[in-house]
C-alpha cells in the first residue's frame, strides 16, 4: 500500500481540534461519576458504612466493560470507518450520561436504582471503549510521519482535561447552591450539560471527513472482513496485543488513575479534605500539568516514544511513596498547606504525561491499518479498564486490610515496574514509522 500524502496543515489543525473537543466530551461524561462518587453512595447505595465501597465498585463497572465495546467498535471502525464509529460512541456516551442526570435515587426507585445506575454506567464503559481507539487512529492516519506524536498527543490531553471540566463544572454548581441543594439535586446539572456538550460533539465532528489511509485502503479493496479474527488470532499481530497490553498499558493505566483520580480520593476519603477544595487542589495541578500531554507527545517525534513511557512508569513507581506521604503532612486538619500539596499534585502528573502523552502514538504504529481499530483499542482497554479502572478498589481493599493509608500503593508500584521491564525487553521503537500496511 502506497503512503498516502498528508493533507495541508489547515485541515490537519481542523482535523485535531475536531477530534480532540468530542474526545474531551466523552471523557467528561465518563469521569462525572468518579468525581460524584460519594453523592451516588448516599442517593443510590444506601449512604451506609459499606456505600462508599459499592459506589467504587459502580465506578470500576464502567472500566470493567470496556474492552467490550472496544471489541464491539474497534471492529466497525476497521469494518466502515473510524468517523463514523466515534460517533457513534459519542451519541451513546452523552445518551447515558444525561440519563444518570434523570435517574431517580433509591427513595424512590429503591432496589431499581442502583441497578439501572450500573446499567447506565456499563453502556459509558461500552461508548469509551469505542471511542479512544478510533479518534487516536484516526488522528494518527492524518498526522505526518515525524509528527505523529504531536497529533496524538492533543487527544492524550483530552482525558485529564474532561477530568478538569467535570471537577469545575461540580464546584461551580455545588458553590451557586450550597452543598444541601447540591447533596438533594444540584449534583444532577452537570449531567444534563450533557447534553449540550453532545449536540456540539456530534456538529463539529459530522464536519469531518474520513480518514486518508482508511479510504485508500477500501478502494483497493484491501480492508479486513473479519478483522477481529485476524487481530486476535495466534500469529504475529496477536504478540503484538500482548507486548502493548503488558509491556505499555498496564503501566500506563496505574501511572494514570494514581497520579489522578486515587489522589484525588486520598484527600478526600483518607485524609478528609473537603470535596470542593480538594477538586480545585487537583485542578489547579491539571491546569499547570495538561500541556505537557503535548509537550511528550512532540518530544517523543523526537527522541522515540519507548523511552519517555519507560521512565515515566519508573519515576512513578519511586515517586508514590513519599509524595503520598508528603500529602498526609500537608493535609494535617486545619494546616492545609494548598501550594504544598497543588506541588506534589503536580509531581504525580507529570509522571502521567510522561507516560501517556507518547502511547497513542506508539500503539498505532504497532499495527497494520486493515485492523488497527481493533488492534489499538483492545490492549488500551483491557489496560485501562482493568489494570486502572480496577485499581481504587483494590488499593482500598489493601489499605483496609493493613491499616495504612499509603500500603494500597504496593500495587501501581508492582505493576509500573513489571511493566516497564516488559516493555523494555520487547517493545520495538517505531518512532516515524510509515504508516502504510
Amino acid at each position: 500500500m502506497t503512503p498516502v500524502n498528508p493533507p495541508s496543515p489547515v485541515p490537519h489543525r481542523r482535523v485535531i481540534a475536531a477530534a480532540s473537543l468530542g474526545a474531551m466530551f466523552e471523557w467528561y461524561d465518563f469521569y462525572l461519576y468518579g468525581v460524584l462518587a460519594p453523592v451516588f453512595a448516599a442517593q443510590y447505595f444506601g449512604g451506609n458504612t459499606s456505600a462508599w465501597t459499592v459506589a467504587l465498585l459502580g465506578f470500576a463497572a464502567g472500566f470493567v466493560v470496556r474492552p467490550v465495546g472496544a471489541l464491539v467498535f474497534g471492529r466497525l471502525g476497521d469494518l466502515i470507518g473510524r468517523k463514523y464509529t466515534f460517533l457513534v460512541t459519542l451519541v451513546l456516551m452523552g445518551g447515558s450520561t444525561f440519563a444518570m442526570g434523570l435517574l431517580p435515587g433509591e427513595a424512590v426507585l429503591g432496589p431499581a436504582a442502583p441497578v439501572a445506575l450500573v446499567l447506565l454506567r456499563l453502556l459509558q464503559g461500552m461508548a469509551i471503549g469505542g471511542e479512544y481507539g478510533g479518534v487516536v487512529t484516526y488522528v494518527a492516519e492524518h498526522a505526518p510521519n515525524d509528527r505523529r506524536g504531536y497529533y496524538t498527543g492533543w487527544i492524550q490531553a483530552t482525558a485529564s482535561v474532561g477530568l478538569l471540566l467535570a471537577l469545575l463544572a461540580v464546584v461551580a454548581v455545588r458553590s451557586a447552591l450550597g452543598d444541601a441543594a447540591f447533596s438533594d439535586w444540584g449534583w444532577r446539572l452537570p449531567f444534563l450539560a450533557s447534553a449540550v456538550l453532545l449536540l456540539i460533539g456530534v456538529w463539529v465532528r459530522l464536519s469531518l471527513a474520513e480518514s486518508p489511509l482508511f479510504l485508500q485502503l477500501k478502494r483497493s479493496g484491501g480492508t479486513s472482513r473479519r478483522p477481529l479474527a485476524e487481530a486476535f488470532s495466534p500469529g504475529p499481530n496477536l504478540r503484538r496485543v500482548l507486548i502493548a497490553l503488558f509491556g505499555l498499558v498496564a503501566g500506563q493505566a496505574v501511572v494514570w488513575y494514581t497520579g489522578q483520580f486515587q489522589a484525588l480520593y486520598f484527600l478526600t476519603h483518607q485524609l478528609k479534605v473537603d470535596e470542593s477544595t480538594a477538586a480545585l487542589l487537583v485542578s489547579a495541578a491539571l491546569v499547570l500539568a495538561s500541556p505537557l500531554f503535548v509537550v511528550f507527545g512532540a518530544w517523543s517525534d523526537r527522541v522515540g516514544r519507548k523511552p519517555i513511557i519507560l521512565s515515566g512508569c519508573v519515576l512513578a513507581a519511586l515517586v508514590w511513596m513519599p509524595v503520598f506521604s508528603g500529602l498526609e503532612a500537608a493535609a494535617r486538619p486545619g494546616q492545609l498547606a494548598h501550594v504544598q500539596i497543588v506541588l506534589l499534585l503536580l509531581v504525580l502528573m507529570l509522571c502521567v504525561t510522561m507516560v501517556y502523552g507518547p502511547i497513542a502514538a506508539l500503539l498505532v504504529e504497532m499495527f497494520p491499518t486493515r485492523v488497527r481499530c481493533s488492534s489499538v483499542s483492545l490492549p488500551y482497554h483491557v489496560g485501562n479498564g482493568w489494570f486502572g479502572g480496577l485499581l481504587p478498589s483494590a488499593m482500598l481493599a489493601v489499605s483496609a486490610r493493613t491499616g495504612d493509608a499509603t500500603s494500597g500503593l504496593w500495587v501501581p508500584i508492582g505493576i509500573a515496574l513489571a511493566s516497564a521491564a516488559i516493555g523494555l525487553a520487547f517493545v520495538r521503537e517505531r518512532r516515524g514509522a510509515a504508516l502504510d500496511g
